[in-house]
């Protein structure tokens, strides 16, 4: 293949399209400069409310369960060792959803796991509304983590495939702004709600499964699959389609600028040098195996797909994302989960507190959009910055929380550094590792950050019981230091670099 590459010249000085013996294909065009040629224009609008409105649905579901723990401990009569059973079980199967459907992603596409795991959400989600004791809610929320686990190795790769290299970042930390948004909405019905009505936490959790119905009918419209999937796949005349697709919503003439017909290229990634007449490298089914056997195969393939995480080049790289992952998901969901009670044991508002909270995560998910592109600052640096505020911001906390007003300035600037971590790192992940493995990795680093709230609830329960203030939050911030400690670690930077198919 390389042989046959060489004979190719360059058509112009980009050496973007190159040209082939007469007796082949007419020309080779890189997958990354037709993306680049695409630009942004409608269609990846439609992609952003697609993901954007997505992610405001899923992110309200996942902070429902802040906002009632204080409630539902109350009605049901429930210790908070009782109640963490449930973000536990919730931890567990997100884990489960996220890693049997990523692995399904990557084989199948990312279109029809996102459909389904999406309407799951919204059914489940809106019938635990109406459960009418404890364990039917935690078994209606076991289906609607299931399918939050899988919905996100399939959202964040999706938008990335579609999209070309400049502002990759900006446009998928946009996204996780609009999980923010999501967050105070959740945040903003909790304090209307919740106070207000007999019957609050009820209403807040139908308020909170409505939306997820929204991106499900929107993913409809599009009928193909991202086109980084398909080449790598080698599906050439579906990657065409799809292609064709999105330069007509964006009125671009490919025929008219490049002078030659669309359907006389051969499309290859820019980061593989190959004859485009070859059979593609990944392009090979289990046709001749026995039924048996073929299921055997593919189980196993199955298993064996973390192992692929975990080779080099990726090795320390993984195991560097696997500690900052945890320790932002411990950090997290440690120092908000019982958050509430928290707040009332040092006669803080609750509710209205931790709205104002959320709020401030807008801003620092505006700050991340806009010096994650700046070529001296980038995802790494970005990540260190703000776990290291989260870990200062918490560490004060601790030791102030004896002022309400500058208590309440700290957990804002607390939650000011935690939330747009989790926006650099959905970034960050789906960047570092090639298209066959990209819904696997990001669901490993969903896995990872899941992993921590089956026990992180106790721990926190036990902390926010503890007779000595300081300790809930002063140990939260510690961890926030072990994650900026961990960062520093991180060499491989992903800022404009070519995504690896």
């Amino acid at each position: 293949c390389k042989a046959m590459a060489s004979k190719c010249q360059p058509l112009n000085s980009t050496n973007c399209i190159r040209e082939e013996d007469q007796s082949a294909r007419s020309r080779t065009v890189y997958l990354d400069v037709l993306l680049e040629y695409i630009g942004i224009g409608p269609f990846q609008v439609f992609l952003f409310v697609i993901s954007c409105v997505g992610y405001f649905a899923f992110s309200a579901e996942i902070m429902l369960y802040i906002f009632l723990s204080d409630k539902l401990s109350s009605v049901w009569t429930l210790s908070v060792y009782q109640y963490a059973i449930l973000p536990a079980s919730s931890g567990l199967m997100n884990i489960a959803g996220s890693y049997s459907v990523a692995v399904i992603s990557d084989r199948l596409g990312r279109k029809w796991p996102f459909i389904v795991c999406g309407g799951l959400i919204a059914v489940f989600g809106l019938g635990s509304a109406f459960a009418p004791s404890f364990w039917v809610f935690l078994g209606l929320r076991s289906f609607v983590s299931f399918s939050i686990g899988g919905v996100l190795p399939c959202l964040f790769p999706q938008m990335l495939e579609f999209l070309p290299v400049r502002n990759r970042g900006r446009a998928m930390t946009f996204v996780t702004f609009c999980g923010a948004l999501g967050a105070c909405f959740c945040g903003g019905i909790a304090w209307w709600c919740i106070p207000t009505f007999e019957e609050g936490w009820r209403y807040l959790t139908i308020a909170c499964a409505l939306p997820n119905f929204l991106p499900v009918c929107l993913r409809m419209f599009l009928p193909f699959e991202t086109p980084r999937f398909l080449l790598a796949k080698g599906k050439q005349d579906q990657l065409k389609r799809a292609l064709q697709a999105m330069m007509y919503c964006n009125r671009k003439k490919f025929q008219d600028d490049f002078g030659i017909e669309f359907d006389n290229v051969c499309i290859v990634d820019s980061t593989v040098e190959r004859d485009p007449d070859c059979e593609p490298l990944i392009k090979k089914e289990l046709t001749n195996v026995p039924m048996q056997r073929n299921i055997l195969i593919r189980l196993c393939m199955l298993c064996c797909s973390l192992t692929l995480l975990c080779r080099k080049p990726h090795t320390v790289k993984t195991i560097l994302l696997t500690v900052i992952s945890g320790c932002l998901a411990v950090g997290f969901w440690g120092s908000g989960l019982f958050i509430i009670q928290y707040f009332t044991s040092i006669q803080v508002d609750p509710y209205f507190t931790l709205f104002t909270a959320y709020l401030a995560e807008l801003p620092g998910i505006a700050l991340v959009t806009i010096i994650i592109e700046w070529p001296r600052v980038g995802r790494l640096n970005t990540i260190r910055l703000f776990s290291l505020i989260a870990a200062l911001s918490l560490i004060i906390f601790a030791f102030t929380n004896f002022n309400h007003i500058v208590a309440s300035v700290f957990i804002i600037f607390a939650y000011f550094g935690m939330v747009p971590l989790y926006a650099v790192l959905f970034t960050y992940v789906p960047e570092s590792y090639p298209t066959s493995i990209r819904s696997v990795a990001t669901a490993y680093s969903i896995l990872v950050t899941c992993i921590p709230t089956v026990c992180t609830p106790f721990i926190s329960g036990y902390l926010s019981d503890s007779t000595a203030p300081w300790v809930y939050p002063f140990v939260w911030g510690l961890v926030f230091a072990i994650m900026f400690l961990a960062s520093l670690f991180l060499k491989y930077e992903t800022l404009n670099r070519n995504l690896d198919s």
